[in-house]
């Protein structure tokens, strides 16, 4: 019994019983041992593993086989998480398949401190696990990236790349219910700058990398612009013209551009009163905003919004092309001041500029404004006399009578104070009317009596009749500012030869009954022979005189000519009427009477009468 016991506590203590230390944890664990169950450790009914297997004959035991002839199917019970057992043969398997501790480091890379993999996984890995125990396999069916997919994307690979890359683009279904994927494209050699994939219409979106080479491109004017597929946007950072952020789209062959949205889209609605101009004048709120900030460093030319617009589009009237379309929709009730652009230019350099200022040599030149054209070919030659059918129009001010906004009538419907209608007789003509004090429109529509003077009732409204249909402007250019502001000159013009007029108004009309082109304040003046220098100015000018209370022509500051409010000439000249002979003064055409012309043949002035020319009788002029 001794010797059995003995046996026993060899048994089933090994490191003792064969003088081994105590084994090292090997690197990984068995899935079979990740938990310990009441099932399978070793608290509870004692282990089988040294019992006698039980006889053929119920009650009776086979004999203890020593340990020396321990066999392969000796049975382990527990070995498995489950419950179940196991054999000796297979623990033995268990433990030839796993990591041998001299493998660490040779064959098989180490764990670091925090037990994570220090060297990439190689092989098949779609079956391992990723967070939430989606296998990567899955994974990869919610991302169309490239080289998840079997493209190599490596040089000489570009053949078998090609196929790849069609097959992704032109079956990207991958998304939520079969919506296409944006292709990803991590980094590599793309197969050919010229290849564009095939079947890409499925595929909207491709995102790239800075360093994929030979990227697909589309060349014009000298660029070339990312190009994926037609319609398609491409997100990356690589161009020839910039290595910062690049979105790009192609609209080649068929494809119809009206059918997507804008390449780069942005949308911020304002619906919150917390700004209010009650507390002053808050900072704007901005859709878009770009800051260039430039140091004492900076040397060159730095631009904050660059756009450019290459036109090779050839379709005439009805396809016109526009560099930069701004649309500013004031919107009942909207009520506030509003600008549609504003320019400004803060000057906060303390530099005295005029001071440094050369003749060959500009230093700190400022423009608020500045309009290029560059181009070449005559204009209309219509032009010249009526400058509307000029073919290149510099600054084109117009009026759009169809933006009339909400000002028809509706029924039952509540109306702002001063909100406006526009009502048309029956001839067409639309009459406007004002909602002096807001208020909710009848159920039926008014009778509309189209004067200037009869006010309509309208349910709890009163309409103000503000005489036919007009859209007044106060002015097209102004120019203001404090008056310690000075402007040497508003309208400047040098270089270009002028083959109409500075100014034309030959079609202007007025809705005024004196009809009036200019308005000066007096003591104004026009001079007549300017020439771009100081000792060329106010030479001979015109214009109105306060203290004499005529219009006044001088001449080096004197006047020469002078026209009072009387209707009296002055002049510090004789007067000098016409000199004709007297075969011209008979074919003079419709002469009037009182017209005066001095006939040379005759040597004496002639006067037409209502009996046709008379000479006027002369007499020497006394000696004294």
């Amino acid at each position: 019994m001794i010797k059995r016991l003995s046996l026993l506590a060899l048994l089933t203590v090994p490191s003792f019983a064969f003088g081994q230390a105590v084994p090292s944890r090997p690197n990984h664990t068995l899935p079979q041992y990740n938990t310990v169950t009441a099932t399978n450790d070793n608290r509870g009914a004692p282990r089988a593993m040294l019992r006698m297997a039980p006889a053929a004959t119920p009650g009776s035991y086979v004999a203890l086989w020593p340990p020396g002839g321990i066999r392969k199917d000796t049975r382990v019970p527990s070995l498995y998480v489950d419950g179940t057992a196991g054999t000796l043969e297979q623990i033995g398997r268990m433990a030839d398949g796993s990591v041998q501790q001299s493998d660490i480091g040779a064959t098989v890379a180490p764990l670091d401190a925090n037990k994570k993999m220090t060297a990439d996984v190689s092989g098949n890995i779609g079956s391992a696990p990723y967070f939430g125990g989606v296998s990567l396999g899955a994974l990869a069916q919610y991302r169309a990236n490239l080289m998840e997919r079997g493209v190599r994307l490596l040089p000489g690979s570009g053949a078998d790349d090609i196929q790849q890359i069609n097959t992704v683009f032109s079956g990207n279904g991958y998304g939520y219910n079969g919506s296409p994927l944006a292709v990803d494209i991590p980094y590599g050699i793309w197969p050919s700058p010229s290849f564009i994939p095939q079947g890409n219409g499925k595929t909207r979106t491709v995102t790239f990398a800075k360093n994929l080479g030979n990227w697909p491109r589309y060349s014009i004017d000298n660029h070339q612009i990312p190009y994926f597929g037609d319609g398609v946007v491409s997100i990356g950072n690589n161009s020839s013209d910039s290595d910062g952020f690049v979105v790009s789209r192609v609209d080649a062959n068929d494809t119809n551009y009206t059918t997507f949205q804008p390449v780069v889209q942005t949308n911020l609605v304002i619906d919150s009163s917390k700004f209010s101009a009650a507390i002053g004048f808050p900072p704007p709120v901005q859709n878009i905003a770009s800051n260039v900030y430039l140091t004492a460093k900076h040397n060159g030319i730095a631009a904050n919004h660059f756009d450019n617009i290459y036109d090779h589009a050839n379709t005439g009237y009805g396809s016109q092309m526009v560099g930069n379309w701004q649309k500013f929709w004031q919107k009942d009730s909207g009520q506030s001041w509003a600008w549609n652009m504003i320019l400004e230019m803060i000057d906060q350099s303390s530099t005295n500029c005029a001071a440094l200022d050369a003749k060959d040599y500009m230093p700190c030149r400022r423009w608020n404004a500045e309009l290029d054209w560059a181009g070449v070919g005559p204009e209309d030659p219509r032009s010249a006399y009526m400058p509307g059918y000029s073919i290149r129009q510099g600054i084109w001010f117009s009026t759009n009578h169809t933006a009339q906004g909400d000002q028809t009538w509706t029924a039952n419907t509540a109306y702002t104070a001063h909100h406006i209608l526009s009502v048309a007789d029956a001839s067409g003509q639309l009459w406007m009317y004002d909602a002096s004090v807001g208020g909710t429109s009848g159920s039926s529509e008014p009778k509309w009596l189209y004067d200037a003077a009869t006010k309509v009732k309208d349910g709890s409204l009163t309409w103000t009749p503000l005489g036919k249909w007009s859209f007044d402007v106060g002015y097209v250019l102004g120019v203001g500012g404090p008056e310690d502001t000075r402007i040497g000159t508003v309208f400047w013009l040098q270089g270009p030869k002028i083959y109409n007029a500075i100014a034309d108004w030959s079609q202007a009309t007025f809705d005024t009954p004196v009809h009036i082109v200019e308005r000066r304040p007096v003591d104004s003046y026009t001079d007549f022979s300017g020439d771009g220098t100081q000792s060329g100015q106010n030479n001979h000018i015109l214009g109105y005189d306060s203290t004499s209370k005529a219009l006044t022509y001088k001449v080096n500051g004197v006047p020469v000519m002078s026209i009072r409010d009387s209707g009296a000439i002055i002049s510090s000249a004789p007067p000098q009427i016409p000199v004709m002979t007297r075969a011209q003064i008979r074919a003079y055409p419709s002469p009037a009477k009182g017209m005066q012309i001095y006939d040379s043949d005759d040597d004496t002035p002639a006067v037409y009468t209502g009996a046709g020319w008379k000479l006027m009788p002369l007499s020497d002029l006394p000696a004294n």
